[in-house]
Parts: structure tokens; C-alpha cells; sequence
């Protein structure tokens, strides 16, 4: 019994140890952990604080980026509207020389169209004056050779020149002028009406906000255009006056003539 008792005694001890024994381990693990607890804790703070920090940059740069961004994007568009204000202006500027030398261009096709009827009929009244200087000069030819005078003055009018015959040949070469300048004014006429189908074509084709090279290119023209037409009257005659037009283009596109009468002598009788 005894040998029982101690037994169980000394069973009894030795877990009293053992509890002993794992309650101070249990301690010492508490505490263990609760260093590295804090520890951990003290990391995270740290870390969290540093995510705000850089949180808050990344914020700050993508707002000045943004508002880079938007500032370069109205830039854009301001250099834009004012490419194309210019090149609407180019065009309407390119567009108005144009209209305006066709303007130019139709007018004076006009004018020389005019100059030209003209011209065409004075060559009949020239060539009939023609025929009619010559029966006279072939008159007075005949009388003059009817003339019955001294064999010295026979002579000499046979050596002096006839003043009818040159008249006639002047003329003649007045005549021959005349054609000449008319069939001149003809082909101003045709290159004049191409040049203005040409920019007919031009002004009727597609409008473009585009400035093409050579497209609209800038023309130089006269601001008024003057041209004479003359009627012509043959020296020393006097049948009928002579009648001087002088036509005149403004740069409004109107015609206007200045009709002179002019005596034998070149003199102005009425305007």
C-alpha cells in the first residue's frame, strides 16, 4: 500500500514538472510571438505609408500629364483652324485674280471682236476708193497725154513723177496693211477666246480648300486696257471727214468709246 502510495507520489510530481515545464514554454512562445508581431506591424506601417507617398505621385504626374496633354491638344487644334483660315483665304484670294483676268479676258475679246467688225467694214469702203482712185488716175492719165504741148514740157512731165500714182500706191499699201493687221487682230481673237475656255474650265472644275501649285496661280493683268481703232481717210482728199474711235475698257468691265471727227488737215471738228 505504501509502495503505492509513493508510487503515485512520485507519478504525480513529475507532472507537476511537466506542467511546469510547458507552461513556461508556453510563456516564453507567447512572448516570442508577440515580439514579432509588433515587429511585422511596425513593416507594415512602414510599407503602407510608402504605397501613399507614391499613391499620391503617380496622382500629381498624371495630372500635369493630363493637363499637358490637353493644353498640346488645343494648340493642335488652334494651328489647325488657322491653316485652314489661311488656306480659305488663298483660295478666295487665287479665286478672285481669276474671275477678274477672265473678266479682263472677255472684255477684251469683245473689244477686239469690235475693232475687227471694223476693220472689216472699212477694207470694202477702202477697196472701192482704190478703184476709184484709179479710173480717175487713168483719166487724167489719158488727158494728160491728149495734151497737146512743147516737146520740152512733154518731156518733162514724162520724167516728173505722177502724184496720182503714188497716191494710188500708197493706197495700196494701206490696204495691204489693213488686211494685214486684221487677220493679226483674227488670231488675237481665237488665242484670246482659248485662253478665256481655259479659265472657263478653271472656274467651273471642283472647288478645293487645297492650294495646288499651278493651280491657282496669281496672274498679272492690266488694271484698264486702251485701244485705238482708227478710221482712215486718204491723204489730201476730202469727201467726207475722218471719223477717229478710241475705245476704252475700265476695270469694271464697260466699254466706252470717244468718236473724234477730224478734218482734212488732221484737225479735230467735233468730239
Amino acid at each position: 500500500m505504501s509502495n503505492g502510495y509513493r508510487t503515485l507520489s512520485q507519478h504525480l510530481n513529475d507532472l507537476k514538472k511537466e506542467n511546469f515545464s510547458l507552461k513556461l514554454r508556453i510563456y516564453f512562445l507567447e512572448e516570442r510571438m508577440q515580439q514579432k508581431y509588433e515587429a511585422s506591424r511596425e513593416d507594415i506601417y512602414k510599407r503602407n505609408i510608402e504605397l501613399k507617398v507614391e499613391v499620391e505621385s503617380l496622382k500629381r504626374e498624371l495630372q500635369d500629364k493630363k493637363q499637358h496633354l490637353d493644353k498640346t491638344g488645343a494648340d493642335a487644334e488652334t494651328l489647325n483652324s488657322q491653316n485652314e483660315a489661311e488656306l480659305r483665304r488663298q483660295f478666295e484670294e487665287r479665286q478672285q485674280e481669276t474671275e477678274h483676268v477672265y473678266e479682263l479676258l472677255e472684255n477684251k475679246i469683245q473689244l477686239l471682236q469690235e475693232e475687227s467688225r471694223l476693220a472689216k467694214n472699212e477694207a470694202p469702203w477702202m477697196a472701192a476708193l482704190a478703184e476709184a482712185e484709179k479710173e480717175c488716175n487713168l483719166e487724167l492719165s489719158e488727158k494728160l497725154k491728149g495734151d497737146t504741148k512743147g516737146g520740152a514740157d512733154a518731156a518733162g512731165d514724162r520724167v516728173r513723177p505722177d502724184p496720182y500714182t503714188e497716191a494710188l500706191a500708197q493706197r495700196d499699201g494701206r490696204i495691204e496693211e489693213l488686211s494685214q493687221s486684221l487677220a493679226t487682230q483674227e488670231k488675237l481673237v481665237e488665242q484670246l477666246s482659248q485662253e478665256k475656255q481655259q479659265l472657263l474650265h478653271l472656274l467651273e472644275g471642283p472647288t478645293s480648300m487645297e492650294v495646288q501649285s499651278g493651280v491657282c496661280m496669281p496672274l498679272k493683268a492690266q488694271k484698264t486696257l486702251y485701244m485705238d481703232v482708227h478710221t482712215w481717210r486718204p491723204p489730201g482728199q476730202s469727201i467726207f471727214p475722218c471719223l477717229s474711235v478710241h475705245p476704252k475698257f475700265d476695270t469694271q468691265g464697260r466699254v466706252t468709246y470717244n468718236c473724234v471727227v477730224l478734218n482734212e488737215t488732221g484737225r479735230q471738228l467735233k468730239q
